[in-house]
Order: C-alpha cells, then sequence, then structure tokens
C-alpha cells in the first residue's frame, strides 16, 4: 500500500498543468522585447559610435542649398560638396571648449580627409575677421568658413558651440556628434562611418526624442 502512495507522489510531483494563457503571452512579449533589443544592438550605432554620443536623426536634413563662404568673400554651397563626407563644425572664437576642440580636430584633419571626408568648420558671419583670423593663428590644417545663412542653424537645432553635424554623400545632414579628438580610436570612428548604413539613411532606430 505504501508503495501505491509513494507512486503516486512522484507521479503528481513530475505533471505540472500548462501554462495558462496570461503566461504564455508573457513569454511571447518578453522573447519579442528581447529579440528588440538584440536587434537594435545589431543595426544601431554601434559601441564606438555610443563612446563619441553619436545620435542620427530621425529624418535626414537635405542641406545641399544651404550657402557659406570664405573669409576673402567665396561663396560655396553645400551642393558643391556632394560626393564627399562632411564633418560641419559649428564654432565661435568666444568659445572655451572651441579654443581646445578646433585645434585638436584640425590636427587629425589630413587622417580624416584621406577615409573621404571634407571638415568644414563655420561661424557666424557676425563674427568679425580679426577675431576668427586671431582664433586660427596656429591652425594650418583647416581654413574657417562664415555664414549668414540662420536657415542653416534653425535646421540642424544648433543652438550652442561647439556643435558637429555629419553630413553624407547625397548633401544630407544624418546626425550630430560630441567626439574626443583626442581619443585613439577617433579616426577608427569615422572609417567604420564611412561604410555603415547609418550614414546613408537606411534603416535604422533612432532616437526619439530626437528631431
Amino acid at each position: 500500500m505504501s508503495d501505491k502512495v509513494i507512486k503516486l507522489e512522484k507521479k503528481k510531483k513530475s505533471e505540472s498543468p500548462p501554462p495558462s494563457m496570461l503566461k504564455r503571452v508573457m513569454i511571447f512579449v518578453f522573447t519579442f522585447l528581447i529579440f528588440i533589443q538584440i536587434f537594435k544592438f545589431y543595426t544601431g550605432p554601434s559601441l564606438l559610435m555610443r563612446k563619441h554620443q553619436i545620435v542620427f536623426y530621425k529624418n535626414p536634413v537635405d542641406i545641399s542649398q544651404n550657402v557659406f563662404e570664405s573669409l576673402d568673400g567665396k561663396r560655396y554651397s553645400f551642393g558643391n560638396l556632394k560626393g564627399n563626407n562632411i564633418i560641419l563644425a559649428f564654432w565661435a572664437p568666444w568659445c572655451g571648449y572651441c579654443k581646445d576642440e578646433i585645434p585638436a580636430m584640425s590636427r587629425l584633419a589630413k587622417s580624416i580627409e584621406q577615409l573621404g571626408y571634407v571638415i568644414v568648420p563655420l561661424t557666424k558671419n557676425i563674427e568679425s575677421p580679426e577675431s576668427i583670423n586671431k582664433f586660427y593663428q596656429g591652425i594650418k590644417k583647416t581654413e574657417p568658413f562664415i555664414t549668414g545663412d540662420r536657415e542653416l542653424y534653425a535646421k540642424l537645432g544648433v543652438h550652442g558651440v561647439p556643435t558637429y553635424i555629419l553630413v553624407n554623400e547625397s548633401g544630407n545632414a544624418v546626425g550630430y556628434m560630441k567626439p574626443n579628438w583626442r581619443a585613439g580610436d577617433v579616426l577608427n570612428l569615422f572609417a567604420e562611418l564611412k561604410s555603415s548604413t547609418l550614414m546613408l539613411n537606411q534603416d535604422r532606430f533612432p532616437d526619439p526624442s530626437q528631431p
């Protein structure tokens, strides 16, 4: 008799009730969310991009018709630079951070340009040529440009300096960044960006809080 009781108890313990419908739904949702996070990781910004605080716009911004000019009055549009990836560096001669970052960026200019980029340091035309030239004393790797194109600042959401905007070969601004120009991996960043689908405006998961 006792043997039968033991066998029955073992049988009861081995039989677990089937999961309820609610549990099945919760398991499905949990699995789906994990899949989405993994998908984002492999299709979104890489760890290197995150390190240098790159944020991609939800929608690319066409700046090909916007204009800027050199200090000697030569006028350009960003459409003239189509076919190149552009690092658009907004700065000002009175900006303390710019005094540290713009020279550091300029020292890398040749290496960055060899990767297929054009660097455009840009400040507002309300700044005097004297203050711009004074700032650029000793910086020979990049040429400063100016613009009075207020629409450009508004379109890109530039509210402070320094601000660095990424523009792809089609003339579309695709995002902004806060790179560490002194980091040993910053050139690896631009090499990676050049071949990234994120620079081509293909499917991505942008930060929804950004424009």
